[in-house]
């Protein structure tokens, strides 16, 4: 497995998150390589056009987190891994 990269325990987690796909028209993009490329973006502060090809599309990922981010996607989806990792004692939770 990459490095800093979802875990496929982190990948059950977030899971319910999103929405199911829907039956016809164009096949949605997988949200765990989307999810690892707004994490990447996040992380270096790099251009969201610098994304490397391996997380897809830089528009798809830039437009998901847009909206995720007007929404409560983000804040539920990084809310849970937060405390997936203050559970496991990764990150302690005291501020």
């Amino acid at each position: 497995m990459a490095r800093h990269r979802l875990t496929d325990d982190q990948r059950e987690l977030i899971a319910g998150i999103f929405p199911p796909s829907a039956r016809t028209g164009r096949p949605r993009v997988d949200r765990r390589m989307v999810v690892d490329g707004i994490l990447r973006i996040m992380r270096t502060a790099a251009p969201w056009c610098d994304l490397p090809k391996e997380f897809g599309k830089w528009g798809t990922s830039c437009d998901l987190f847009m909206a995720w981010n007007q929404g409560e996607t983000l804040d539920k989806l990084l809310d849970l891994l937060r405390a997936a990792h203050v559970d496991a004692g990764v990150i302690d939770s005291e501020l």
